[in-house]
């Protein structure tokens, strides 16, 4: 059963055993009753039994205080703060002019409402949480701190890296204060402490950061538009690459001297037998280093077939080395056949050799191929026949020979056969010579 100011008149009794006395109203310090009241000097106890003091109540002059049957929960009201707690002060909420507490008294941990603010704690100030007017900040009680405010934020964590968000700029801090990366309006700063890298909207300054490699893949090469200080946009094309494997650079047109020794002594060269017109180069000076190649492709060119190794010019000074090999005749019939072309090509001198076999036989006719203008020819002749060889003249046209009448080479006998090619009067002519040679 409770007790209560509202059954003092019939429980008077047990409620003296729990007060130090009564005292009566003093009429000067307040108006007349208008109920049964009653005034105590220290404190009065309410309780459902007594003496146990189930769910006491304790009213003194300072504040009020309600407790459950255990005496585990408890609320007290107080001038200036209301506190409601369960588990013997565990899980309390405390109410006051200044702030609104909850409280878990037995981590510490705990969240309150300020005037200027809301701090939540999950015990022993570890991963604090605030909220104020002017900012919002997460710490975790190890270094690692965020921090959001109305003019900038900031992160960190324990090993000193520092990032910094303002309305101006983002900012990078690694261990030292010196090792700063920061991204502002227009401009872009790196750093590791030691070399600093600036690009902004028009320009950069300081050094960019390089790496060796020796990868065997195709890199390309950055170029700019001109060579005068400022600022450009670094380029690149595909035909412009270096393999720092093979130490080769790939360009389709190289222009300059290569007056270096280490890369001046020897080019690469692709083998080709592509027959063709091809111009060889040459130097316009006897300088050894620092020449210019030039190529002779307009007037009297000097060139080159491959595929024929035919070497083309107007003139030629000097010795002429003739090459071992010479071509063979044919005869049929009546006729000789000689060519002066060499793997094909016509060539101005050209030697040829001719064996005649069977019984008598006789050249009357000529068939002179591939020969050219100014050109030298000879024609060795062996007459392994059983009669003579006749050398006839009339050989064809334009054919004309040094000997007036027909002679005869021996059986066994070695003769030679000159033909020398002049044009006389825009018309080329042949000059035939033969002789039956001395044994």
């Amino acid at each position: 059963m409770s007790y209560s100011i509202y059954d003092l008149n019939t429980r008077i009794s047990n409620l003296q055993s729990t007060v130090s006395g009564i005292t009566p109203l003093i009429p000067s310090l307040r108006p007349p009753p208008t109920s049964n009241e009653l005034v105590v000097v220290d404190t009065i106890v309410v309780a459902d039994t007594y003496p146990a003091f189930n769910n006491l109540t304790t009213i003194n002059p300072t504040q009020i205080d309600i407790g459950d049957t255990a005496g585990l929960s408890n609320t007290t009201l107080s001038n200036n703060q209301l506190s409601i707690a369960t588990n013997s002060g565990v899980n309390e909420v405390r109410i006051r002019p200044v702030d609104l507490t909850f409280n878990d008294t037995a981590t510490t941990a705990g969240a309150i409402y300020e005037l200027g603010g809301l701090t939540i704690d999950s015990g022993g100030s570890v991963n604090l949480a605030e909220l104020k007017v002017t900012d919002l900040t997460f710490n975790d009680n190890t270094g690692a701190n965020s921090s959001y405010r109305l003019d900038g934020s900031t992160v960190s964590n324990v090993g000193g890296y520092v990032s910094y968000l303002d309305p101006s700029e983002l900012r990078f801090t690694a261990t030292i204060s010196t090792n700063q990366s920061f991204l502002q309006a227009s401009a872009l700063t790196l750093t590791d402490g030691i070399i600093t890298n600036t690009i902004d909207k028009n320009d950069r300054t300081g050094n960019i950061r390089s790496e060796n490699t020796k990868a065997n893949l195709t890199h390309y090469l950055g170029f700019f538009d001109n060579s005068a200080t400022g600022y450009g946009h670094p380029q690149k094309n595909a035909v412009l690459s270096c393999n720092p494997s093979t130490n080769t650079i790939t360009a389709t047109t190289f222009s300059g001297n290569a007056t270096s020794s280490s890369t001046a002594t020897g080019v690469n060269l692709t083998s080709d037998n592509t027959s063709g017109t091809y111009f060889l180069p040459f130097s316009k000076t006897a300088n050894a280093t620092g020449n210019t190649l030039f190529i002779d492709n307009a007037t009297g060119p000097l060139s080159y077939n491959p595929s024929t190794s035919n070497l083309t010019a107007s003139l030629f000074s000097g010795n002429i080395i003739w090459g071992n090999n010479q071509n063979t005749a044919t005869f049929a019939g009546t006729t000789l056949t000689i060519s002066g072309a060499l793997s094909g090509a016509s060539i101005s001198v050209r030697n040829s050799s001719i064996v005649i076999t069977g019984g008598s036989n006789t050249i009357s006719a000529l068939t002179l191929n591939n020969m050219v203008a100014n050109g030298v020819y000879k024609v060795g002749i062996l007459n392994n026949g059983t009669g003579n060889l006749t050398v006839n003249t009339g050989l064809g046209a334009n054919i004309r020979t040094i000997y007036t009448g027909g002679f005869n080479i021996a059986p066994g006998r070695y003769g030679l056969m000159t033909i020398d090619v002049i044009v006389i009067n825009s018309v080329t002519n042949y000059i035939v010579n033969a002789w039956e040679l001395t044994n």
